[in-house]
């Protein structure tokens, strides 16, 4: 499985090396490439230590910030880049959500390939903000949401929710040939028009989340970085 790990960052080394960390030590199989977008150039070459040892790491930015979801759309931007030409799937994560438990994307990338219509599987992010008292975002709005079950020869069956509303940007694995042919949305609001082109497309496209609903990475994150610019 060829994949490249896409990070977004702003400078806050506090918060990326300890959420790297949790992805070198529970995603299975390692990337095969690193892409990180610096979004104001801020953040020391040290603070991705975790996956030095990565042989393709490439580190782009801006020393002006051009905030959250301009930086998702260099994440996408960088599935057309010559050198990652080989690259088959796209792993996007960002500087403050912290993987909590083993995650194999071979079994992701399974779930993928066997349905025709689900672009991108995200994974459930523990409650935040207004959604701890409703359980999560998911129980929030629970007519959004399907539980599917997909059977792949010589696996146990695989758990997963569609959605044809919601669409994240972070943590998902999609297949690269998605940002290759759909432009990322610009403006503040591109998460909410990502749905739309990508069905604008694919009329049956639909989105999903890993497992049944139980958590699988938390927002850290809890300070907004200075100037905020969405993050």
């Amino acid at each position: 499985m060829r994949y490249l790990l896409a990070v977004l960052t702003c400078g806050r080394p506090e918060y990326l090396t300890p959420t790297l960390a949790t992805y070198a030590e529970f995603l299975h199989p390692k990337p095969t490439a690193v892409y990180a977008w610096d979004d104001g150039l801020r953040t020391p070459r040290e603070a991705f230590a975790p996956f030095s040892e990565v042989e393709r790491f490439v580190i782009e930015g801006e020393s002006k910030r051009i905030g959250r979801c301009s930086g998702h759309a260099h994440l996408w931007q960088a599935a057309r880049k010559p050198e990652f030409s080989d690259i088959d799937w796209l792993f996007t994560i960002e500087d403050d959500v912290v993987l909590l438990r083993p995650l194999n994307l071979f079994h992701m990338a399974e779930v993928l390939e066997h349905e025709p219509t689900l672009e991108q599987l995200a994974l459930v992010r523990c409650p935040w903000g207004a959604e701890i008292e409703h359980g999560g975002y998911i129980p929030m709005f629970r007519d959004r949401y399907t539980r599917r079950e997909t059977h792949v020869a010589g696996s146990c069956p695989a758990h997963w929710i569609s959605s044809t509303i919601d669409w994240t940007s972070s943590p998902a694995l999609l297949p690269a040939s998605l940002p290759r042919e759909i432009e990322w949305p610009g403006g503040s609001g591109c998460e909410l028009e990502l749905g739309p082109r990508i069905m604008a497309l694919r009329p049956n496209a639909v989105s999903g989340y890993w497992g049944w609903g139980e958590c699988q990475a938390a927002h850290v994150g809890m300070e907004r970085a200075e100037g905020s610019h969405g993050y």
